[in-house]
């Protein structure tokens, strides 16, 4: 795993959270250790597709245990070529996600 990606990561969840850098680690628990709501998954999901410019299937979205798993995740797709110009059909997962 890149340690760009799994440092990008940790960067956004901190930013979500809202909370000090120390308090996350790429192994912290997003249920046990933040209580991370659904709404903070969805935002770390379409901060992560912007920045990295992939795009995170739903479907995959609920192994998402900790930061590393996330990076993962990302790494993997960049590694397969699955990088692009951004999501097709960004506006419309905001939306849906927000409502």
């Amino acid at each position: 795993m890149g340690r760009d990606t799994m440092e990008e990561v940790m960067g956004i969840l901190v930013r979500i959270l809202a909370v000090r850098e120390d308090e996350v680690e790429p192994d912290t628990a997003f249920i046990k250790d933040h209580d991370i709501s659904p709404l903070d998954v969805a935002k770390l999901v379409i901060a992560c597709e912007r920045r990295f410019r992939v795009t995170i299937h739903d479907e995959d979205v609920h192994a998402f245990r900790c930061a590393i798993d996330v990076a993962s995740y990302i790494d993997a797709l960049l590694a397969d070529g699955q990088d692009g110009p951004g999501l097709r059909d960004d506006e419309g997962r905001a939306a849906w996600y927000y409502e």
